[in-house]
């Protein structure tokens, strides 16, 4: 039924002109390659399966990560907000992200669509650019009146060995097909303890 709505949708004869941006959810791994073709380049594919199986073993090994995917997933409390700030143009991004009062900047969306979580600190903040931030509302996104700082790199501490030591998880009750699982134990594998 997702294939044909977006065949229907991409495919109408008074369709509009400019390209549609589609977000659809995929069930079944085996119609994942058939619903690219037909959405092309119009689409964002979720593959449930693959993506659920990766945040059940993100929050089982991560203490409290569950509780941010709801923070930032439900509508109460902080949210994800896309917003240009013509008075960041010229400014890099390690310049702007401490820029806001009460939100945290975690990326950009480009002028071109790109989004990019964790750019390069260097990027120059160009006009259409677009600040990804998480805040408690859209009204809450607002820049500091007062000089932007800078974040101290000596309060940054790493607390890995830097030993990688190879992790196992039972995941009970999973219907997932073995191709979708490799990448998670893969991730498992290479994890750092």
């Amino acid at each position: 039924m997702t294939i044909k709505t977006i065949l229907a949708i991409t495919n109408n004869p008074k369709r509009r002109q400019e390209p549609y941006h589609i977000i659809a959810e995929i069930l079944d791994e085996k119609n994942l390659e058939v619903a690219q073709m037909v959405g092309k380049n119009e689409t964002e594919l979720v593959l449930t399966d693959y993506f659920i199986g990766r945040i059940m073993v993100q929050t089982s090994r991560q203490s409290g990560l569950s509780i941010i995917y709801t923070e930032l997933m439900d509508f109460q409390g902080s949210e994800v907000y896309f917003n240009e700030e013509k008075a960041l143009i010229g400014k890099t991004y390690g310049e702007i992200i401490a820029a806001y009062e009460d939100s945290s900047v975690i990326g950009l969306q480009f002028a071109d669509g790109r989004v990019k979580v964790n750019p390069p600190m260097h990027y120059e903040i160009k006009a259409g650019d677009k600040i990804i931030a998480i805040t408690e509302d859209d009204d809450t996104l607002v820049l500091k009146t007062d000089k932007v700082t800078t974040p101290s790199e000596n309060a940054i501490v790493n607390q890995n060995s830097g030993e990688i030591v190879a992790e196992r998880i039972l995941l009970l009750g999973w219907k997932a097909e073995k191709s979708i699982l490799n990448p998670f134990l893969i991730i498992l594998n290479r994890a750092k303890v």
